[in-house]
């Protein structure tokens, strides 16, 4: 039935060129390309207006029917804006947050952005602030949730953000404070984001004064120190 439909794909838009007829052809059409499946139908002999009303046309029918997640795949690939935004209110009702800034996201809607920030971060939901003022490229927002996430003690968290963001400043600064409280891996983990070689030699020398060899040669390498490196494995490997 599909081969049936691609071939005859051409008389059919000459024929139902009016919006009315358009709308009956969609109807005939929309369930053909639901059982084919959104991904494997073949779209391409149609022009790229007709294309986007039948997938914003499956996509409105997938909703209808409660297949929330086939209906953001259609208005994906129609790249339909208002509709993005309506799944994701509908994600954000249904508390899939994530699901939400996702859609949101590829809506190219940052107000929304802002907006699941500042909600998720309301709810302690740190990540998905973080995941969205990421996405909405908001610096001062960001900086907030890495703060946030020092206090929570979530240092990982903390960690991600600023270096996703690219702040090495506030990457070092941590670092430093997991240094001084004895976190050796997280403070490992922010000075290697930071490529701060420096501060990599100085863990490597005091992960080497506590004997813990394996850990301080990661150091020395990841600070490009050879010469340690080369010492280390020379004596004690």
């Amino acid at each position: 039935m599909v081969e049936h439909i691609t071939k005859m794909a051409p008389e059919l838009l000459e024929k139902y060129s009016a919006t009315d007829e358009d709308r009956d052809m969609f109807q005939r059409m929309v369930p053909v390309i639901l059982r084919k499946g959104i991904d494997d139908i073949d779209l391409s002999m149609f022009d790229e207006s007709t294309k986007i009303k039948l997938l914003d046309a499956v996509g409105d029918e997938c909703f209808k029917k409660g297949k929330i997640n086939d209906a953001f795949r259609a208005y994906m690939k129609s790249k339909n804006k208002q509709k993005l935004v309506d799944i994701g209110n509908h994600f954000k009702k249904n508390n899939m947050f994530s699901e939400a800034i996702e859609a949101f996201k590829i809506a190219s809607d940052f107000a929304r952005l802002n907006d699941m920030g500042d909600f998720c971060l309301q709810e302690n939901d740190l990540s998905n602030a973080a995941k969205a003022f990421l996405f909405s490229n908001n610096k001062e927002k960001l900086i907030q949730v890495g703060d946030e996430c020092i206090r929570r003690e979530k240092i990982d968290l903390a960690i991600d953000v600023f270096y996703k963001f690219g702040d090495r400043e506030r990457l070092v600064d941590l670092g430093e404070s997991c240094l001084k409280a004895s976190r050796l891996n997280h403070a490992a983990k922010a000075f290697e984001l930071a490529q701060d070689r420096g501060r990599l030699n100085k863990l490597g020398d005091i992960l080497l004064k506590r004997d813990d060899i394996q850990s301080a040669l990661k150091a020395y390498e990841l600070a490009e120190n050879y010469q340690m490196v080369s010492f280390i494995k020379q004596n004690f490997f």
